[in-house]
């Protein structure tokens, strides 16, 4: 795989301006954060839950997004390794994107910190690179809204219990089992993405 080559597939999938906007977006989390916390009716881990809930959102859909080349048919016309080159692509995208957000949540890591932020980004990656094989990755970023909201607006107060699995973006960094949950939802979007890549769409679709 030449540069240059890589250099065309990170230009075809706009992947620059994902980073400079998850980068953006890590500064705007990490003020927002310090703001909220310094209001005296509210307590730091109530600061950070909505920080931590809506930081990882813009991130995951931001690169959701990019998953998908702004020719997919033609990217699958080539004798490139795509299945190959999706995993990778979606795995340095959730590092990357999950390492810069946990910067915002550093200062306040115990509960609705660093942890729960790249745990967020990591899972709504993955629920937004499997939606992007289904409806394609210009969509995709509705998918992943639409659960986060219902989760925020939905998730009981108390942690643990079921709502660990189905509430797992909103959960504390004590509870394990929403680590879990997100690290199975990666494993099964590496599956569908690199078998079935995003979903190719038109103008029209």
């Amino acid at each position: 795989m030449s540069r240059r080559w890589l250099v065309l597939h990170l230009r075809s999938r706009r992947v620059p301006g994902a980073v400079a906007a998850t980068g953006a977006i890590t500064l705007l989390s990490w003020w927002a954060g310090s703001w909220l916390m310094s209001r005296p009716f509210l307590s730091a881990d109530q600061a950070r839950i909505p920080v931590s809930a809506l930081g990882a959102l813009a991130v995951a859909g931001v690169l959701a997004a990019k998953l998908g080349s702004a020719d997919e048919w033609l990217d699958r016309s080539t004798p490139s390794p795509w299945r190959t080159i999706r995993a990778i692509h979606l795995l340095v995208a959730a590092a990357l994107g999950a390492a810069m957000l946990a910067l915002a949540g550093l200062r306040q890591p115990a509960l609705f910190g660093a942890p729960t932020m790249a745990r967020g980004v990591v899972g709504l990656l993955a629920l937004g690179a499997i939606a992007a094989s289904v409806v394609g990755a210009r969509a995709a970023w509705m998918v992943v809204l639409g659960y986060a909201s219902t989760v925020y607006l939905a998730a009981p107060r108390t942690a643990g219990g079921p709502a660990a699995v189905w509430a797992w973006p909103m959960q504390p960094a004590t509870i394990g089992v929403s680590f879990v949950t997100a690290a199975v939802l990666l494993g099964v979007a590496l599956v569908v993405h690199a078998a079935f890549g995003a979903r190719p769409t038109t103008d029209a679709d």
